[in-house]
């Protein structure tokens, strides 16, 4: 039996898909951009990896950009209430007014998911 070649790190870049799709009516033309990221490490760098993918979707014409679900995270859900308390974004956060700000700059429709607090 041969030896089996020895397991392969695999180092993966931040990829990212963007499926366009047009919606025509009334003669109104409506491009929606549907974000298929990797996420990062943590929701600063989710920012800066989600601020990338709106810029270049809206370079090919998107008016939507669409993430993923759990985006803000990163599909991080730690068990332990505090933590996942302290993953939690307010209405108010930086994470969300980032992206707040890059949809009024770019003059497109922004939709992310995350967790959200609850008071």
């Amino acid at each position: 039996m041969k030896d089996q070649p020895p397991q392969m790190k695999r180092h993966f870049r931040v990829w990212l898909v963007l499926l366009i799709f047009s919606i025509e009516k009334n003669n109104m033309n409506l491009k929606i951009a549907f974000l298929q990221i990797l996420p990062g490490k943590d929701p600063d760098e989710n920012f800066l990896i989600g601020k990338k993918a709106c810029i270049e979707a809206k370079e090919k014409g998107a008016d939507i950009a669409l993430f993923p679900e759990m985006w803000s995270d990163g599909y991080d859900l730690p068990q332990d209430h505090d933590q996942l308390n302290a993953l939690a974004n307010e209405k108010e956060s930086a994470f969300l007014n980032g992206f707040r700000d890059l949809a009024s700059e770019l003059r497109m429709a922004i939709g992310i998911n995350g967790i959200l607090a609850v008071h």
